[in-house]
């Protein structure tokens, strides 16, 4: 039976949200933990892993909030000031996952930047958090203006709102570019590298890794009832 009297769509999301919280927690918990037994200073990159860490928990724990407030459910159903309320958490939700993924994609690349001498390659990792920055920025722009002023956050009816779908597949494609500039600094900076080739392989399908973030399966706004 769901729990807390919500529908089964409303209870994944709780599930897969509180997941989420716990994992991202975890993994930094972790870097904290491997960075101060180390001794190794606090660099650019763990500040940045730190800030996406944090927008990552509060995108999920606003996704949980909003199951109180019709998330999953039919919004005839739901009260008008619910569905206000939820609409509400869900554009300050999409602005945090596009905080998240830009502070992620800034502290991989200043973890290159951090690990590598080779002066031709650091122009290149510090090509991409240019790029991400430029792009966060637009992004940032067109989420939180999607739809006319004062209610930026009401997409009814939806000719006050920009196309979303499409403004949200080019996010996501741009971010996937983004992420394979990434993959390719760090593929360069290795073979650049003296050390056994498994080795080698072992850093690339790491930083590969990246690349399976499912970022299509966001929930776009405007679909969540």
């Amino acid at each position: 039976m769901p729990s807390r009297g919500l529908p089964s769509a409303a209870c994944h999301v709780v599930v897969t949200a509180s997941a989420g919280i716990a994992i991202t927690f975890g993994v930094w918990l972790v870097r904290l933990f491997v960075r101060t037994t180390l001794r190794k200073p606090f660099g650019t990159d763990d500040i940045h892993c730190t800030i996406a860490t944090f927008c990552g928990i509060l995108n999920s724990a606003l996704a949980i909030g909003e199951t109180d407030h019709g998330l999953g459910q039919r919004e005839s159903e739901i009260a008008p000031w619910i569905v206000r309320r939820q609409q509400q958490m869900a554009w300050v939700a999409n602005m945090s996952f596009i905080l998240a993924l830009c502070f992620a994609i800034l502290s991989v690349s200043y973890l290159l930047v951090r690990i590598t001498k080779l002066t031709s390659l650091v122009r290149v990792t510090y090509a991409v958090p240019i790029a991400t920055s430029l792009w966060a920025v637009v992004a940032f722009c067109l989420i939180t203006f999607q739809c006319k002023l004062p209610d930026p956050w009401d997409f009814e009816p939806q000719s006050r709102c920009i196309d979303i779908y499409h403004t949200w597949a080019g996010i996501v494609i741009a971010n996937a570019v983004l992420d394979v500039g990434n993959v390719v600094a760090a593929i360069v900076l290795v073979t650049n590298i003296r050390i056994p080739t498994k080795t080698k392989v072992f850093i690339i399908v790491l930083f590969s890794m990246r690349l399976m973030y499912p970022h299509l399966t966001h929930v776009m706004p405007g679909e969540e009832h």
